[in-house]
């Protein structure tokens, strides 16, 4: 089974420094609903580990919590749909 989380963007930018973009925090707290937000996927199985950046369109928002709907195909997707099969 093939398991998928978010990456934790700010330990990103404490390893990377100014190599890695990353919004001002107030600017990440206030999404709303039809903003395009970039976020790091983790996908992992028994077989591998990946990491793909995606793009979200902010669906919902909810005292600080966010729902949103995957805007680009993942380009892993060819072998997450095999791994499916």
């Amino acid at each position: 089974m093939i398991k998928f989380e978010l990456d934790d963007v700010e330990n990103y930018k404490l390893e990377l420094g100014d190599k890695f973009y990353l919004p001002e925090r107030e600017k990440r707290q206030n999404l709303r609903t039809g903003d395009i937000v970039k976020l790091i996927f983790r996908f992992e199985d028994d077989e591998f580990a990946q990491v793909e950046r995606m793009y979200a369109v902010v669906s919902e928002t909810n005292n600080g919590e966010f729902t949103g709907i995957l805007d680009n195909e993942p380009f892993i997707y060819k072998r997450l749909f095999k791994c499916w099969r």
